[in-house]
């Protein structure tokens, strides 16, 4: 296990310590409540010096991008650490493959004078249902920064990992309709981060279009 496993591991049991906090109903006592914090204020305090002591060595470890993801009320956060500052992209990312009848019906690159490199969104619909769409981007993940999922409240959804060609998804599932589910995976060799929204229903079709997503060079 290397350093920045270990810093992985130490942010995780102080997001999960958080989580119980947060998440315990309001009869447990004030002292109990408390006591619950300390012991995650305890765990951050770790993390912070094992980040001193390892820094070092994890922002050498390699060039690839490596994050983190707390779960809040407020909603999925998904933190970033290293990776290329910029990298210049004169191709696009699209799915290889669409469930029958789909079409686009929004594309940002459409409407861009210049491509924009370093993020595009689509829009896909169901040839007799407009509302029944699938909504595919991509942005490249920032050097230093996070991208926040607010509609993903704690607590209104389960999540499950999903292989997408190798490459671990997060898919999201909402508790209650009509909310729409939500994919999120990254390419770290790459820098890049893909989402997709969807109904419920169209699950195992946007995951088909997801492994079929493919980098196009553009003439």
């Amino acid at each position: 296990m290397n350093s920045f496993d270990i810093l992985e591991a130490l942010t995780d049991m102080e997001d999960d310590v958080l989580l119980r906090a947060e998440s315990e109903p309001p009869r447990r006592s004030g002292a109990l409540r408390r006591a619950v914090r300390y012991a995650a204020a305890a765990c951050m305090a770790v993390v912070l010096l094992v980040t001193a002591l390892l820094a070092t060595d994890t922002v050498a470890s390699d060039s690839r991008p490596r994050w983190t993801v707390r779960y809040r009320g407020s909603g999925v956060t998904y933190l970033f650490k290293g990776g290329t500052k910029y990298m210049d992209r004169t191709g696009v990312y699209v799915p290889a493959w669409l469930p029958e009848g789909y079409r686009i019906t929004f594309d940002t690159w459409d409407y861009d004078a210049q491509p924009d490199t370093g993020s595009r969104s689509l829009v896909y619909e169901a040839p007799d249902d407009p509302q029944n769409s699938i909504w595919f981007q991509y942005d490249q993940i920032p050097y230093r920064g996070s991208m926040t999922f607010s509609d993903l409240t704690l607590g209104t959804y389960t999540r499950e990992q999903v292989d997408i060609g190798g490459i671990r998804g997060d898919l999201y599932i909402p508790d209650d309709e009509p909310a729409r589910c939500t994919l999120v995976w990254l390419d770290t060799e790459n820098s890049m981060m893909f989402v997709m929204h969807f109904s419920a229903d169209d699950t195992e079709a946007a995951l088909q279009m997801a492994r079929s997503v493919t980098y196009v060079e553009q003439g």
